[in-house]
């Protein structure tokens, strides 16, 4: 028997601010009280767009299944890749 599958109420949200790509932990219907999870330059980000990007990404996948295996006990299968909804897009969001 098939188990359902899981939603997490959590995504990895990337953001533009300044010089940075930061990283968020966040709600999945807001940034409110998201926790910065890493930052880096957009020009390291920008010397092999968008290969540099996908890796970054790939990293925080990699670590952030890692601690809710750890702390949840859960497997992550995927994790989904969705556009910033519109009020979240101020600047370079």
């Amino acid at each position: 028997m098939n188990e359902p599958e899981l939603v997490s109420p959590f995504r990895i949200a990337f953001r533009e601010e300044g010089p940075f790509v930061n990283v968020y932990l966040a709600k999945q219907e807001s940034m409110e009280g998201a926790m910065h999870i890493g930052s880096c330059m957009k020009s390291i980000l920008n010397a092999e767009a968008p290969a540099q990007f996908l890796r970054l990404k790939e990293i925080f996948e990699i670590g952030i299944a890692a601690a809710i295996k750890d702390v949840l006990g859960v497997e992550v299968s995927k994790f989904e890749t969705n556009r910033a909804p519109d009020h979240e897009k101020a600047g370079n969001a």
